[in-house]
């Protein structure tokens, strides 16, 4: 039996650098390897909360997938 990753979930921290300068700030997207689509990006803690949370069920109702 073999597994298919379906989607990821992709959260970016941020990082700051010794100097005090920002590498990243920080986000997070949802990328679906069914239908092709990528839902996000969001930014700020709350939103990414929130998105995390929450974007399975709301993509997979809009999920269409790919036929090949």
């Amino acid at each position: 039996m073999s597994q298919e990753i379906a989607a990821e979930l992709r959260i970016t921290a941020e990082e700051e650098t010794p100097d005090g300068r920002w590498i990243y700030s920080p986000s997070a997207r949802y990328d679906c390897h069914r239908c092709g689509v990528t839902e996000g990006p969001v930014f700020e803690p709350r939103a990414i909360t929130a998105f995390a949370e929450h974007v399975r069920g709301i993509h997979a109702g809009r999920c269409r997938p790919k036929t090949s």
